[in-house]
């Protein structure tokens, strides 16, 4: 990944900024005024465009740490889980739940959960998801 750049934080640091980079510029005494400002605006965009890049990688980075934890935390546990929508179909099962139940995924997905529970603790399963408003 890139070196982050330090960007300035603030709209007076950042014009401050774009206009130093005018100022570089080795053709700048040639033009207009009008063509300096538009020149000045579009460093100051540019600028802009960086620190929104830069804020944006950091997100992208943060988020492919979160699915890293998700995934170790979900898919590597060594207990059985299950993701149930509020009509207790499934939606997803780690790799433990597939083996312990001899299914593959694909296969588990959109199956009704209640399918897995004995008839005699069906009730049991009803009275949790009320008493926890999601029946």
């Amino acid at each position: 990944m890139k070196k982050p750049v330090d960007h300035p934080k603030n709209p007076e640091e950042l014009r401050k900024m774009a206009e130093n980079r005018l100022a570089a510029k080795p053709d700048i005494s040639t033009m207009q005024s009008d063509e300096k400002r538009l020149v000045h605006e579009l460093q100051v965009h540019q600028i802009e465009l960086e620190m929104i890049n830069e804020n944006l990688c950091h997100t992208q980075a943060e988020l492919e740490k979160s699915r890293a934890c998700y995934y170790d935390l979900y898919e590597l546990a060594p207990v059985g889980y299950l993701t149930v929508n509020d009509r207790s179909s499934i939606l997803n099962a780690n790799l433990t739940a597939t083996k312990l139940l001899g299914i593959p995924r694909n296969a588990l997905l959109n199956m009704p959960l209640t399918q897995f529970i004995l008839a005699a603790d069906q009730d049991q399963y009803h009275f949790r998801r009320n008493q926890f408003g999601i029946g």
